[in-house]
C-alpha cells in the first residue's frame, strides 16, 4: 500500500536534496552562477538547504498580497528551493524523506539556464 500527503493552508511539502547536488549548485556547476564560499559559507550552508516542490497547500503565499490581480504563488510544483533548515517538520512517506514547510520558508527558487557562451 502507498500513501500521499496533500498539503493545507500554507504548507508547502518539499523533498531535501542529498549534499552532492548541494555542493554541485554551491560550486555553479548546475545553476550557472557562484555562491560567496568564504568564511561565511559554513555558516550558510548549515542554515540553508536545497529541496524539490512536491506539494503546495491552497493557501500557500496568499497572506503576501494574495488579493492583488499581480499575485503568483513564488513557486510551483518541479522547482528546486533553497528553504530555511530549521523550520518545518521532517516526515517519512513511502520509505522517502519529506519535510513540511511554511510558505514563508522558501528563500529562493534555483533556475537553471543553458551555457550559451559556447556559440
Amino acid at each position: 500500500m502507498t500513501t500521499s500527503v496533500e498539503m493545507v493552508g500554507h504548507r508547502v511539502l518539499l523533498k531535501p536534496a542529498d549534499d552532492v547536488a548541494h555542493e554541485e549548485i554551491k560550486d555553479g556547476a548546475l545553476a550557472g552562477f557562484k555562491l560567496d564560499v568564504g568564511d561565511d559559507w559554513k555558516r550558510q550552508k548549515a542554515a540553508t538547504v536545497i529541496g524539490e516542490v512536491i506539494s503546495i497547500g491552497p493557501m500557500a503565499w496568499k497572506a503576501f498580497d494574495g488579493d492583488r490581480p499581480e499575485w503568483k504563488p513564488w513557486c510551483k510544483i518541479g522547482d528546486i528551493v533553497y528553504f530555511a533548515k530549521y523550520g518545518g517538520k521532517f516526515i517519512t512517506i513511502n520509505e522517502e524523506d519529506y519535510i513540511i514547510i511554511n510558505d514563508e520558508d522558501v528563500q529562493g527558487v534555483i533556475h537553471y539556464h543553458e551555457d550559451d557562451t559556447n556559440e
